[in-house]
């Protein structure tokens, strides 16, 4: 299938590949990439090929962490994570570059309580994960913003 290009020097036009592109930017129809974190894969790093992928969580082994990308070069980087299975031990960190803080919204849905905490690292306390809970990271360049929704108010917690 050939890729339709728009540019405003020659309009609307047909070359090779696939997708659409728009003044240099690409479009593709292409489903979220799904990255899976467990207690064999190691640690995690995530790069700007991996912005918006879905993060499925099904354990976590000791000492193993997610890492996000500096924020100098992560501007308009998104994450999503989802707890795809319980795991009793070992806490996963989603760790940032260095001494760059996050900003932590979590709401859980017992008591629809929400907090604000501030940290470097945000961590996935063991045994107080629920399957479903998730938590999403967007970057503005200067910081990342983390928002959960999670079965616990202690699932999450910005340190």
């Amino acid at each position: 299938m050939p890729k339709v290009e728009y540019t405003a020097a020659k309009g609307l036009f047909q070359s090779s590949g696939s997708g659409i592109e728009f003044n240099g930017n690409t479009v593709q129809g292409n489903l979220k990439k799904v990255i899976t974190h467990s207690a064999s894969s190691g640690d995690l790093t995530l790069t700007a090929a991996d912005t918006g992928a879905i993060i499925k969580v099904t354990g976590n082994a000791s000492g193993q962490v997610i890492n996000l990308p500096a924020v100098a070069d992560a501007a308009g980087m998104h994450f999503d994570l989802v707890v795809n299975s319980q795991w009793a031990t070992h806490n996963l960190v989603v760790m940032a570059s260095g001494a760059e803080n996050q900003i932590l919204i979590a709401q859980d849905h017992t008591s629809n309580n929400v907090t604000r905490s501030t940290g470097d690292d945000i961590t996935i306390n063991a045994g107080q994960e629920e399957i479903g809970d998730r938590c999403a990271w967007r970057c503005d360049g200067a910081k990342w913003y983390a928002t959960s929704f999670a079965s616990s108010a202690t699932c999450f917690s910005a340190a």
